[in-house]
């Protein structure tokens, strides 16, 4: 009997450890929190602590925006908070904010109006230089437009000129044929009248040859007329 009680004492010295381990691992979930940035709320100081109350050393004072990361919160109303400095301490969760404060909020709006304005002034310069440079464009495409009639103008000059030759050379080709042909019938008129012209000389030949033979006779003729009346006669008789 005896030795069962002192089992049951060992049993109990290993059983309460372990519920306690277990509630302080159930109780510290309670007590951890995602680090998140949060800051102190308008309009205040508050003070930061060496631990969670106010009869601990006060570590630093900080003024109503400044930026702090929380680490920790506790169910008393206490947080655990980190410095942009990297110096850690306690304060009160009810001082602290998500948002930054109303001064703070104001700068940043200042500085998002004033980052827009510029970005609007920058928007309107490039509008100007885009007008500019469609200005320009059009310019570019009408003087393109004119300089691309002109050279359609030019092109059909060219056509014009390059088709002349063409032309020129059919004009020539018929003139050619018609040297030919004119040729061939000067020549034809040249044979003619060469066989006009010996025609003529043969009748000029014949006709001087007659007349030549008619005065040959005459000749013989007239002398004996003169001597012989008897045959002046005859030829009166005849």
């Amino acid at each position: 009997m005896k030795r069962m009680t002192n089992m049951k004492k060992n049993q109990s010295l290993y059983i309460y450890p372990f519920f306690g381990l277990l509630l302080i691992m159930l109780l510290l979930p309670i007590n951890q929190v995602e680090a998140q940035t949060m800051y102190v709320s308008d309009e205040l100081t508050i003070l930061m602590r060496k631990d969670k109350g106010t009869q601990y050393r006060i570590l630093k004072s900080l003024p109503s925006g400044t930026k702090l990361t929380v680490l920790q919160k506790d169910p008393g109303g206490y947080s655990l908070v980190r410095t942009e400095e990297g110096k850690t301490g306690w304060v009160l969760s009810r001082f602290l904010s998500k948002q930054p404060i109303a001064r703070i909020r104001l700068k940043q709006l200042q500085a998002q109006f004033q980052k827009l304005t510029q970005e609007k002034t920058a928007l309107q310069q490039q509008l100007q230089s885009l007008k500019k440079q469609h200005t320009s464009l059009q310019d570019s495409q009408q003087q393109l437009s004119s300089k691309n009639t002109q050279l359609n103008d030019e092109v059909i000059k060219l056509r014009k000129i390059a088709a002349r030759p063409m032309q020129l050379e059919r004009e020539n080709a018929k003139l050619r044929k018609e040297l030919l042909d004119n040729e061939a019938h000067t020549r034809i008129l040249k044979q003619e009248l060469q066989a006009l012209k010996d025609d003529s000389e043969k009748q000029w030949f014949m006709t001087g040859a007659g007349i030549l033979f008619g005065g040959i006779l005459l000749g013989l003729i007239l002398p004996n007329l003169r001597t012989n009346p008897q045959r002046k006669q005859n030829w009166n008789r005849l």
